[in-house]
């Protein structure tokens, strides 16, 4: 199944005309094809922002869609070239954690791009974007199988993720994921992990230096300005302020800083 439409995700901006190459490029291979832009804005080189992102989405769209997506701090080097196939779409995109909320929700099917197919020829190898992957991503979208330009790789168990762990007096310790645009504060643990511990619920956060005692269910269930900690749209545990941005007053750097859950 084919839904016509390809969708873009990227950490390029808008200024540069980076993102209009990537659509030339399809829209030469494959006229037809709708170009659906999600983001442009992802922090640059922010994989798991945009992996985030990417679920976020996903499968909203008609099945058959084509999610390109594209935070590609390693361009260049030997890092693989991926298509990922669900039942119901396919991805395109580096093999560097983009894509791992996907492989852990979704039964899936993994092939690496043959580079020589696209960048025989190509003396640069700073832009994969437009020379590799939006064409990769044209190809499919005019019907041709992966396995036409690409090899089917095993089954992996390693995604990628930042894993949350457990200390030796049974806390969890949880890394955050992202920043959302409200300041709203991510951490790569779900509800289903939760259920998973056989855990029923999460007595009490701390998170630099502050406490929050359990979850609330929505963002106004907190007195306007008050820290609060609920399940998110998409399940994954979130610290907020109501009316505010959490990592901005709690000083966030989404790369170093973890949380501490008591579950009972």
């Amino acid at each position: 199944m084919n839904s016509g439409i390809i969708t873009i995700l990227t950490d390029f901006g808008t200024r540069d005309g980076y993102v209009g190459s990537c659509k030339g490029v399809i829209k030469q291979m494959a006229p037809h094809v709708e170009i659906t832009d999600i983001s442009h804005d992802i922090p640059a080189f922010d994989i798991e922002a945009a992996a985030l992102a990417l679920y976020n989405y996903y499968e909203y769209f008609p099945k058959g869609t084509i999610h390109l997506a594209i935070v590609d701090p390693g361009v260049g080097s030997d890092r693989q070239a991926l298509i990922l196939r669900t039942a119901g779409y396919t991805f395109v995109g580096p093999d560097n954690g983009l894509f791992h909320l996907i492989m852990e929700n979704e039964a899936h099917t993994l092939y690496a791009i043959d580079k020589d197919v696209f960048l025989k020829g190509v003396k640069h190898a700073t832009f994969h974007g437009r020379d590799l992957f939006a064409p990769a991503a044209a190809r499919l979208a005019l019907g041709h199988a992966p396995a036409s330009f690409a090899r089917q790789l095993p089954q992996r168990t390693d995604h990628g993720l930042r894993p949350f762990r457990k200390n030796n007096d049974g806390h969890i310790v949880v890394p955050v994921m992202s920043v959302d645009h409200f300041g709203n504060i991510i951490f790569a643990f779900n509800r289903q992990d939760l259920e998973r511990m056989h855990m029923p619920r999460i007595k009490s956060i701390g998170f630099k230096g502050e406490r929050i005692g359990g979850l609330v269910k929505y963002y106004s269930a907190e007195e306007p300005g008050r820290l609060l900690a609920l399940w998110n749209s998409r399940d994954f545990l979130e610290i907020a302020v109501n009316g505010g941005n959490a990592a901005r007053e709690l000083q966030v750097d989404p790369g170093k800083d973890t949380l501490i859950l008591e579950v009972e």
